[in-house]
């Protein structure tokens, strides 16, 4: 629509991958050159982390363009289904007929076609996207293709792409082997404001732009801004914002029209509309309803002959008929299924999407009924073995709600106390109660539960405290009893250096300690600077002049309304 208008040849901001729109930011470019290295040179595993809308099926097909005909690929992106699914679609992507649904006798078949094609020096690569919606039990039998391989190299090249979610699951310990499969890892991070910019100018370009800008300055610092370095919300707010401008004959966008533009997608994500349409009662129940009103027109009929019969006379007797419905509705009732009180009492929620996010569930470990437990001397375990001593059972004082209760009153927001439960695992809890999980948010509750030793395995009855995401979780006491600000945890050896570098290129010192959070594997925690109080590090902090787009969620957000705070004095 507002191609013309705009002198586009095409729609600049489209939400499909297109891989002539790709901008290669360092972090995607590093991505795409680990794909094309692990792929060519047979290293086997290879994983691309990355969050919702950050370019990750872009960047798949920017990688089949590149790979060409030297690669044979097979791209799977339908991730729920079985590992016999997973064969028999791979055999089919590769032009082979299944041989059943066997499992063993179709391995046997991708055996034989790798052989086939190694000996024409060909490679074949798997590339599956939305990973992290695959069962832990298919990843697990996943792992086994890696055994087809010759002395010398892997016969089949297998890329895991996936959100966030992904890295988590492959952290449990029902999947440590697989982890430790993984030759190269790579975690796309979101935009700082100059490749921001750069992203946008890209795709205008692309898109056959020439002459003035169409976003002004102050346009463009509002897009950066609110879409977080995400390219797929900086696609909707350019998109929009154009067809808004088209709509009112502006051949620029500006700060006042983006505004809205981002208010208006903003209120539609925090006001969802609400479905006030009743819901129609069950097949069930309308059976039971019809039933109900048979039965009591059978009834009433059978008691008014019966009355006849038994000389009852209604006139002399008028409550005596009303009495009778009562006595039969009262019957009905009370054989009906009883429900709770606070059913009828419960206001209407607001429906709101749930979060989907697939966890393998961990093993059990009961104790006994009334007890709870501490970890003073429980050993450090990655997982739950059947011969592994049971902990020390120690009591503690119950919570006034067993769910979730408060550690204390008081006018800021306070920690929420959870009592697990059978099959409770942090990363469930943490989204249950923050909408979303990754490694800060895993580190900011390790720090709350010192006694925790690993986040992998919570007992049945134990305490686990959920801390509100504020500046005051942010804050460390170190060892030496300065205090420092968290910015982020990440893989050891992944983004840490990377951030440390950002930093110092702007004046600011960041290190990076070694942390253990699951099992025995090493994290690295940046934090930043070195203060003698509290205070000192939250004004530091507040003053911070970094782009937000340089940290992640929660300590952005965080970041962000303080300075907003700050800006309001």
């Amino acid at each position: 629509m507002y191609t013309q208008f705009f002198n586009f040849k095409e729609k600049p901001f489209n939400l499909t991958p297109d891989p002539r729109f790709l901008y290669l930011s360092p972090g995607h470019q590093e991505a795409l050159a680990s794909m094309i290295y692990g792929i060519k040179e047979k290293r086997g595993f290879i994983s691309i982390i990355g969050e919702i809308g950050i370019g990750k099926t872009t960047l798949l097909h920017t990688l089949f363009k590149e790979l060409g005909d030297e690669v044979k690929t097979i791209f799977i992106f339908n991730t729920k289904i079985s590992f016999t699914e997973l064969l028999q679609n791979i055999l089919t992507e590769l032009d082979v007929k299944p041989a059943g649904d066997n499992k063993t006798a179709l391995i046997n078949q991708l055996n034989e076609y790798l052989i086939a094609r190694l000996a024409e020096n060909e490679i074949v690569a798997l590339i599956i996207d939305e990973a992290q919606n695959l069962f832990p039990e298919v990843l697990e039998e996943l792992r086994m293709l890696s055994n087809l391989e010759t002395p010398k190299e892997k016969l089949l090249q297998i890329v895991l792409v996936g959100q966030p979610e992904l890295d988590s699951i492959l952290r449990t310990h029902t999947l440590r082997q697989l982890k430790q499969r993984i030759a190269i890892n790579c975690y796309l991070t979101s935009l700082n404001r100059e490749d921001q910019i750069k992203y946008i100018v890209h795709r205008l370009t692309i898109a056959g732009h020439r002459g003035n800008q169409v976003f002004s300055p102050g346009a463009l610092d509002l897009i950066c801004k609110h879409s977080r370095g995400i390219p797929r919300l900086i696609n909707i707010f350019c998109d929009n914002a154009l067809l808004t401008a088209y709509g009112r004959e502006q051949t620029r966008v500006d700060v006042d029209l983006m505004k809205e533009i981002i208010n208006d997608y903003e209120q539609s994500k925090l006001s969802p509309v609400e479905d006030t349409t009743p819901p129609l009662p069950e097949r069930g129940e309308r059976k039971l309803s019809v039933a109900k009103v048979l039965l009591i027109t059978v009834l009433i009929f059978l008691n008014i002959l019966l009355a006849f019969l038994l000389g009852l006379n209604f006139k002399s007797t008028p409550g005596s008929f009303s009495l009778l419905l009562k006595s039969l509705v009262s019957q009905l009732r009370s054989s009906a299924p009883e429900k709770h009180s606070s059913d009828e009492a419960t206001p209407p929620v607001t429906r709101q999407p749930p979060t989907q996010i697939p966890i393998p569930m961990q093993q059990e470990n009961t104790l006994p009924a009334g007890e709870t437990i501490t970890r003073d001397s429980q050993p450090e375990v990655a997982g739950v073995s059947p011969d592994h001593p049971e902990p020390t059972a120690q009591p503690l004082p119950a919570p006034s709600d067993e769910s979730a209760a408060p550690v204390h009153a008081s006018s800021e927001p306070s920690p929420r106390v959870i009592s697990a439960k059978a099959g409770d695992i942090i990363s469930e809890l943490a989204a249950r109660e923050y909408g979303t999980f990754n490694d800060t948010i895993f580190d900011i509750i390790k720090r709350a539960n010192p006694e925790i030793k690993d986040l992998n395995l919570i007992y049945i009855g134990e305490r686990v405290i959920l801390p509100p995401l504020d500046i005051q979780s942010l804050i460390i006491q170190e060892d030496d009893g300065n205090f420092s600000v968290h910015l982020a945890t990440f893989p050891a050896g992944t983004y840490g250096r990377k951030l440390q570098n950002t930093f110092a290129n702007n004046n600011y010192q960041v290190t990076l300690r070694p942390v253990t959070l699951l099992g025995n594997q090493t994290w690295e925690r940046a934090t930043l600077g070195n203060f003698p109080d509290r205070a000192s590090a939250i004004e530091y902090f507040s003053a911070l002049e970094m782009d937000d787009t340089l940290l992640l969620f929660p300590v952005a957000d965080i970041h962000r309304d303080l300075r907003s705070k700050r800006s309001t004095y």
